[in-house]
């Protein structure tokens, strides 16, 4: 089995490397470290059985990555991994075509129980509490009138990019972009970028 591990943190990668080996003797890993390395290793390589995705890398990122794996037919299952356990990367993830979404707080169980899971076929996706630290239940209301889109801007945003940075990443104009951001801060009733990202984390959004 060959698996392609396409993350920016090479101690990670080289985890997952020896995880995959206790998990089947034979499995044969490829690392990259940004969107460039992995279509170079696309060229000069077989078409992976699995890929290991980080959504945060520099230069492309994760989501559009797996749109662009898709345009040039690379159909392996892609198990996006993730610093950040949220709901909303979950989603956008699985909308892009992924096979499944697991965080990089989860254990080995956890991690070996995603990639057979992707690798039969099936969408791995864990569980996630609706219940705040608090005890209260976190908000719904606002995240359901927030769309897949504007779930990418957000989450852009909440990295630090400039509007004409989200338009680039996303293949869209910057009005387009000024247009959401509107709407997104209509839907969370705020004025600003930072406060977007803040009522977006405590909505259960990001």
């Amino acid at each position: 089995m060959k698996v392609l591990i396409i993350d920016d943190h090479i101690l990670f990668a080289e985890g997952m490397k020896l995880l995959l080996e206790s998990f089947q003797s034979d499995v044969v890993t490829v690392y990259a470290e940004n969107s460039e390395a992995a279509f170079a290793s696309l060229e000069d390589h077989t078409a992976p059985d699995l890929i290991l995705l980080d959504v945060n890398l520099s230069g492309i990122n994760g989501f559009t990555l797996i749109e662009k794996f898709r345009a040039i037919n690379i159909w392996a299952p892609i198990l996006v991994v993730s610093a950040t356990d949220s709901v909303s990367t979950a989603k956008i993830a699985i909308d892009k075509g992924a096979s499944g979404f697991v965080s990089k707080a989860s254990d080995s169980k956890t991690f070996l129980q995603a990639i057979e899971t992707v690798l039969y076929g099936d969408v791995y996706v864990p569980s996630f509490s609706t219940v705040a630290t608090d005890g209260s239940e976190k908000p719904s209301k606002t995240e359901a009138k927030v769309t897949s889109r504007q779930h990418e801007i957000l989450y852009l945003l909440s990295q630090g990019m400039l509007n004409k940075q989200i338009a680039n990443e996303l293949c869209i104009s910057s009005n387009t972009v000024k247009a959401h951001l509107h709407d997104i801060f209509r839907q969370l009733k705020v004025t600003n970028r930072t406060a977007a990202v803040q009522n977006a984390h405590k909505f259960g959004i990001l």
